[in-house]
């Protein structure tokens, strides 16, 4: 391969990409399969008796009755208030009980803050099917402001609530209870950096996970080159590869290939592997900027001499396949559109999809057409000139600049 090629194509990858090549990729899997299942259901339990030890847990007015340092309430009130604290004592004996039994499994030792969060959100999964999407659910965690409103996802406000007042949303309590009691408790001082640890070691446990499918066989990767090869002749026409997925199938150099970078944009298997938000949802001043994406790979990048940008000026195709382009990544679309002067010149734009039930094939295309519009208009609404903005998809049309195509 001569070193005086230069990229003609810029190919984006999201997880999409893995799963149609037959990794069990998703967050779902990983969670199925990495939580054993005795820890999952006792926590499930455990959650069950805190929060019936909660119901009759009597209030500061209430004890101070019932320890008759106040008058005022009369005989049938503190029957009432007596009965109530007895079942609290019953259920809290019944909690213990299930505690110390879970605290003699190593497993249930292991788990860390998410573990728990997740663990307790998959319990709404009817009401919330996304439940195990992580970054959406990282992003609720944070930026979500309500003390405690009726979701059911914890955020980090009413943990601040609950740290402050020992009161407030039940499986905030539950998950600052439980920490503390395998001893890796949250404490209102670097609550932040406490929890940005929890984050690091529930990424290396997916990293363990994914890395375990990737030796079960060695299909991925000719999968993976068969899958490309549908996208893109590379080994013809040079290309650049921009994935957000960990996994890696071709190697940069390879005088087979004509994929001149690939660029792993959240680390991969053999280095550090990066969950986050978008840095557009939390400012740079905020403390919890340090679980942006942005501040993470800062954090991870080294400097190489040798280094190219994967953005060059001479591609003129970009294509998307098996990214879900969530808003999750919407600052990374940003950068690209901008760098290639999306509106004023003739790079082309691919989207690929795939469908994997041909029962939900017109949702499958339906959803792929309303996540493109929606990221064309949101790129849109950047531009300077908002007339440019509004009209940038039908220019596209119009300029046969924009595709959409099954594979």
């Amino acid at each position: 391969m001569s070193t005086q090629e230069l990229p003609e194509e810029l190919i984006i990858l999201g997880n999409g990409f893995d799963l149609a090549c037959g990794l069990k990729s998703s967050y779902k899997s990983f969670f199925e399969s990495y939580l054993d299942k005795e820890v999952k259901k006792g926590v499930e339990e455990l959650f069950t008796s805190f929060c019936d030890k909660k119901e009759f847990e009597l209030s500061n007015e209430e004890l101070a009755i019932l320890n008759a340092t106040s008058n005022s309430a009369d005989f049938d009130s503190m029957l009432k208030l007596e009965e109530k604290h007895k079942a609290w004592k019953k259920k809290k004996s019944e909690f213990d009980i299930e505690l110390s039994n879970l605290l003699k499994n190593d497993a249930f030792v292991s788990i860390n803050f998410f573990d728990i969060y997740f663990i307790l959100n998959s319990l709404n999964e009817i009401s919330y099917p996304n439940w195990s999407d992580v970054e959406l659910a990282i992003q609720k965690l944070l930026i979500d402001d309500n003390v405690d409103n009726d979701s059911f996802f914890v955020n980090m406000k009413n943990i601040l609530y609950c740290l402050k007042t020992g009161k407030g949303k039940k499986e905030s309590l539950f998950i600052i209870t439980l920490l503390g009691k395998i001893n890796k408790p949250l404490a209102l001082k670097d609550i932040e950096r406490r929890i940005l640890e929890h984050l690091f070691d529930f990424e290396e446990k997916f990293k363990k996970y994914i890395n375990s499918i990737l030796q079960e066989g060695s299909y991925f990767k000719t999968y993976a080159e068969d899958k490309l090869f549908e996208i893109v002749n590379f080994n013809d026409i040079p290309i650049n590869i921009l994935t957000f997925n960990y996994t890696t199938f071709l190697r940069n150099v390879d005088d087979n290939y004509k994929a001149l970078k690939i660029e792993n944009v959240h680390g991969t298997l053999k280095s550090k592997i990066v969950f986050g938000v978008d840095d557009i949802a939390i400012d740079a001043n905020n403390n919890l900027y340090s679980f942006t994406k942005t501040s993470r790979m800062m954090n991870n990048t080294s400097y190489d001499e040798n280094s190219t940008p994967i953005l060059h000026p001479n591609i003129k195709k970009i294509k998307f396949y098996g990214h879900s382009l969530s808003e999750m990544d919407y600052s990374y679309f940003q950068s690209i559109f901008d760098f290639y002067d999306l509106y004023g010149s003739d790079v082309q734009l691919f989207f690929y999809y795939s469908i994997y039930d041909k029962r939900i094939a017109e949702d499958i295309k339906s959803n792929q057409l309303q996540a493109i519009t929606k990221m064309i208009h949101k790129y849109g609404a950047t531009m300077n000139n908002k007339d440019h903005g509004r009209n940038l998809q039908h220019k596209l049309l119009l300029e046969k600049r924009i595709h959409m195509i099954e594979i």
